[in-house]
């Protein structure tokens, strides 16, 4: 995992005055639509978090590549950013290492902190990443046709807090992913740990759900089985809500 981080990012933004807000989420937008294209082309995958810190999944990524796009990025933006590598079984426990890595290097609001690469691991060639890519059945007649756009969203909040906390008790991390649809970092997890999250989001909600599970050598082809996996379920090819392809089967 990659932490990705804006440096001195809260006070450049009171330096710009108060009417700001439109730029900056402008400024942001572009950013995250910028990191996410430069780390897919070398098989990563970026989430935005806060916006001004993003988790991306690096695996296969090295340390040079990491310093190119930081560079790249750097050259064309008014502000400048860090890099925390971390490296673990697990996406929590190795997100936490990259945090760590980043926060050796002082605080994010100290000027001369900028443009750091950090990381306490060995960069390890191979490895497994393992995504589930999970949504709701039928969401256009349980809300989208049914309640306000407003309340729509709420759902799909409440649905992404408890989807968090759950598999957070597993070590995943869970991420939205706009419309219906949960992205979750979740090496280790079982056909059963999937089904018990389901499970309680239908109890505790009230929405059916569904899962499409992949696995293989990097972020970019781990969602792509995973996609392909949710799309057999959707298509009837599976019988249950979860399906799970791996790259080496």
């Amino acid at each position: 995992m990659t932490l990705i981080q804006i440096d001195n990012y809260g006070p450049w933004t009171l330096s710009l005055g108060p009417d700001r807000e439109a730029n900056l989420q402008v400024l942001q937008s572009k950013l995250y639509a910028d990191l996410q294209l430069l780390f897919s082309l070398k098989g990563g995958l970026v989430f935005y978090t806060r916006f001004d810190n993003m988790l991306a999944v690096t695996n296969g990524i090295d340390k040079n590549e990491h310093l190119e796009i930081q560079e790249n990025i750097c050259h064309r933006y008014p502000i400048t950013i860090s890099m925390g590598i971390g490296v673990d079984s697990t996406p929590y426990r190795a997100q936490e290492k990259a945090t760590k890595a980043l926060q050796s290097h002082k605080g994010v609001h100290i000027e001369k902190r900028s443009i750091v690469l950090a990381s306490k691991n060995t960069l390890k060639n191979g490895g497994l990443v393992q995504i589930a890519h999970i949504d709701v059945n039928d969401v256009t007649t349980t809300l989208t046709d049914k309640v306000s756009a407003y309340q729509a969203l709420i759902t799909m909040m409440k649905t992404y807090e408890r989807l968090a906390e759950i598999f957070l008790k597993k070590d995943a991390l869970t991420f939205f992913a706009g419309g219906d649809n949960f992205l979750v970092l979740s090496n280790g997890l079982t056909r059963q740990d999937y089904t018990n999250a389901l499970s309680n989001i239908s109890e505790e909600i009230g929405l059916e759900l569904k899962a499409g599970v992949g696995i293989a050598y990097n972020a970019k082809e781990a969602m792509k089985l995973a996609n392909r996996a949710l799309n057999k379920i959707r298509n009837r090819e599976a019988k249950d809500a979860i399906y799970i392809i791996s790259e080496d089967d």
